[in-house]
């Protein structure tokens, strides 16, 4: 990723920069706390983040419903993708 944006130095601060330019393009990201300055003061080359196309489909519902499980029904999310949920 570093690489990528053009970046020489993988700082701290540089995540916030590239979480945010991920999220303006419309991609989200696990694990949030790698990229996360105030979380993660010593980004190494090493960490792997994943990114993901938020572009309202099943796949992306269900990683957000996971990733911020108070923003969303989970419930109704994983039964988009069939995943059986016990009853309330």
């Amino acid at each position: 990723m570093r690489t990528e944006l053009g970046y020489r130095k993988l700082g701290r601060w540089v995540l916030a920069e590239i979480a945010d330019t991920l999220r303006a393009t419309g991609l989200g990201f696990f694990p949030s706390h790698r990229l996360d300055a105030a979380l993660n003061a010593e980004p190494r080359q090493s960490q792997t983040v994943w990114i993901y196309v938020r572009d309202g489909g099943p796949r992306a519902r269900v990683i957000d419903a996971v990733l911020q499980p108070d923003d969303c029904d989970v419930r109704a999310e994983l039964d988009v993708i069939g995943t059986r949920t016990p009853p309330a």
